[in-house]
């Protein structure tokens, strides 16, 4: 409420004042700014007037355009050096970087060139094995013609095949035409073919028989061949080599034969009976065919049945018969020589 009385003070503007004469202006004081303490601050930063200076006459007041200039070009100067300093770190890390470059450059051709070396050196080893490789290759192709050679040569001189048989067939005999009974126990048999060799061959082969069985299936109004195993090899072969004992009868005997052996028989049997058919003499004997004397082997086969020229077929050892132009029949006397016993038939 006292201050209510109080006039207004007029408004004085800034324009109206007068700008400071030169004389005012050197009685002006100008407080710096304060900064922290800093230990590393020497003496020579430190003035003596402290915060407040003083200006003289004659000096420039901080509004001058010639102080914003040299602030202008210290900053252009900074920058240049700065742009220089930049340029020399960028040309030393390019550098750096180039010799690094270069290093790991020569360190990969240098490994590379001993790798290239080894392998061309693994190269020649497995050149020079595979040369030798074809050397062996070629050795041996040489060796197999001179040996497939040798195997021609002999399959050539060797006339008469050899019948492999197992060690156990060896001991084996078939008789053919031997009645078979229905059923019939084995003591029976085993006693049957007792009595058969002892009146034929006049041989006793009690204990030697070790086993009897007949091959083939059963079937009706067919008597199967029965093969007897014995136990001595000298038996079997004795009783083979007399075989001829069992002529007149209506049994036969012949070794035992295995699949193989068997297809050859029966090839040669149908051979012989070929040769028969022509008017020729042929025999199975040791399991070769001799047609009119001569042994023929498997490889001939029909192609050698013809009967040889030196061969005199009125000679007295063939004559041939009145009613056929083929057939040949063995002549002997007359008169019946033999002193042989009849066989028994069974």
């Amino acid at each position: 409420m006292g201050n209510i009385n109080t006039p207004i003070r007029p408004h004085t503007s800034t324009q109206s004042q007068q700008p400071p004469t030169p004389n005012e202006e050197n009685n002006i004081t100008i407080r710096r700014k304060t900064y922290p303490s800093n230990d590393s601050t020497t003496f020579e930063n430190q003035s003596l007037l402290g915060d407040t200076m003083c200006l003289e006459e004659g000096t420039p007041s901080p509004n001058n355009p010639n102080i914003k200039l040299s602030l202008q070009n210290l900053s252009e100067i900074i920058m240049m050096r700065l742009k220089e300093n930049n340029e020399s770190i960028i040309t030393d890390l390019r550098n750096t970087i180039q010799t690094e470059i270069n290093k790991a450059v020569m360190k990969i051709t240098e490994d590379f060139e001993q790798k290239t070396k080894y392998l061309s050196k693994q190269n020649e080893q497995r050149k020079q094995e595979i040369e030798e490789i074809n050397t062996k290759i070629e050795n041996l192709l040489k060796e197999n013609d001179k040996l497939k050679q040798e195997i021609k040569i002999l399959s050539q001189n060797s006339t008469c095949p050899v019948t492999q048989c197992v060690e156990s067939n060896y001991k084996k005999i078939v008789i053919y035409g031997l009645t078979e009974y229905y059923k019939e126990p084995e003591a029976d048999l085993h006693n049957r073919i007792i009595e058969i060799f002892r009146d034929i061959q006049q041989v006793n082969l009690m204990g030697y028989i070790e086993n009897i069985y007949r091959l083939g299936r059963n079937k009706s109004n067919v008597t199967r061949p029965l093969v007897i195993e014995l136990i001595s090899k000298r038996m079997v072969k004795y009783i083979i080599n007399h075989s001829h004992y069992f002529k007149g009868t209506r049994l036969s005997i012949s070794e035992f034969l295995d699949d193989n052996s068997r297809k050859e028989r029966q090839q040669m049997r149908e051979e012989m009976i070929k040769a028969r058919k022509n008017g020729l003499h042929a025999v199975i004997r040791n399991n070769q065919l001799y047609v009119e004397g001569k042994m023929i082997s498997s490889q001939d086969g029909t192609q050698n049945t013809k009967l040889p020229s030196d061969i005199n077929r009125n000679s007295g050892i063939y004559q041939q018969h009145p009613t056929s132009t083929n057939r040949y029949s063995e002549v002997t006397s007359q008169n019946n020589n033999s002193f042989r016993k009849p066989r028994p038939t069974f």
